[in-house]
């Protein structure tokens, strides 16, 4: 309940709108307000300013405001050029052939972890205006990666035979295998695919995110920190390759995957445990030895196992009254 964090976001938040509808005025080349096709084209080029999950946070300060500009900053941010009405009507086109191109400056194959954010946004959209053609484009979108270009570890991205040897692209739908013999998976790519798992979810309890979720969380996320410790360096990897033979390279201060890989070591907790909106169910969505303090139903839950070294987890109840639990049947025991 900051009051001066709050101005300090709102004018941020207002330069944000202002910078995408009037744009820069006071350019000599200033030809006016920016228009949807002027965006559609920035969006459209190869990382586009790589811009994350700023349409994530666009919505959350118009719930906090009222005004409704600020969900207008959120759809700016829409990549409409080639991908939104794709995603929207399920069309696949994370690669496309280089003589098929739908838009006027995107590559062949899309950079994985520009969009995937992109995504997460179109979730916060939907969350707040209640536009359903936003939470279809992200199912949609989760849909084409998730199995389609997952390797066994949970990562995405790589090269394959013929490409253009930029391991941060999406690789081939349902061609795996041509594509881990060189370099790829982004950390930070699974890092915003947890994300987006999360959100979807949230509204379609489809305990397939969460498989997914767990998949990339003990291996990707898990795996990117290295066992060491260092007061100057996070010590934390870009690339996470399938390729025998490779070694992660550790340390990485100036990149995405160097951020989020900072992050990703303090949110282990944040998705163990969900509860219904009126507090009558308890979900155990990732087996993961914890101690939950629900204070406001008086519920202490223990959990304790060595998953994945072991295939058991024992929970520990104590409080009174009634409790609906929910245990994610995992599709691995299977």
């Amino acid at each position: 309940n900051n009051s001066q964090a709050l101005d300090v976001v709102k004018k941020m938040a207002d330069w944000a709108y202002l910078a995408l509808t009037i744009g820069d005025k006071n350019n000599p080349k200033y030809t006016g307000n920016l228009t949807r096709d002027d965006l559609n084209y920035m969006w459209d080029l190869y990382i586009a300013g790589e811009f994350g999950g700023a349409n994530e946070v666009f919505p959350e300060v118009y719930e906090l405001t009222g005004d409704a500009k600020h969900l207008e900053t959120a759809k700016a941010f829409d990549n409409r050029e080639s991908l939104f009405g794709a995603a929207v009507d399920n069309r696949d086109i994370l690669v496309v052939a280089p003589d098929h191109i739908p838009g006027r400056r995107r590559q062949a194959r899309l950079h994985a972890n520009t969009h995937v954010p992109q995504l997460i946004g179109y979730m916060s959209v939907y969350e707040h205006s209640g536009e359903q053609e936003y939470f279809d484009a992200a199912k949609n979108f989760y849909s084409w990666v998730m199995p389609h270009r997952r390797f066994a570890h949970g990562g995405i991205g790589g090269n394959y035979p013929g490409s253009n040897d930029n391991p941060e692209l999406f690789q081939n739908r349902d061609n795996v295998a041509n594509a881990i013999a060189d370099n790829g998976a982004e950390t930070c790519t699974t890092y915003n695919l947890l994300k987006l798992a999360r959100y979807l979810f949230l509204h379609e309890h489809d305990a397939t995110y969460m498989d997914n979720y767990e998949r990339g969380l003990l291996n990707m996320i898990a795996g990117s920190r290295a066992d060491t410790s260092n007061n100057s360096d996070p010590q934390v990897t870009y690339f996470q390759p399938l390729t025998p033979g490779t070694v992660r390279d550790f340390g990485n201060t100036g990149t995405c995957c160097g951020g989020t890989g900072m992050e990703s070591h303090t949110k282990y907790q944040e998705t163990v445990y969900f509860r219904s909106a009126d507090g009558s169910a308890l979900w155990v969505n990732l087996y993961i030895p914890s101690t939950l303090n629900w204070a406001a139903r008086g519920f202490k839950v223990k959990q304790e196992t060595t998953f994945p070294r072991a295939d058991t987890a024992k929970f520990t109840i104590d409080g009174h009254g009634p409790l609906d639990l929910k245990l994610r049947v995992p599709g691995w025991v299977r």
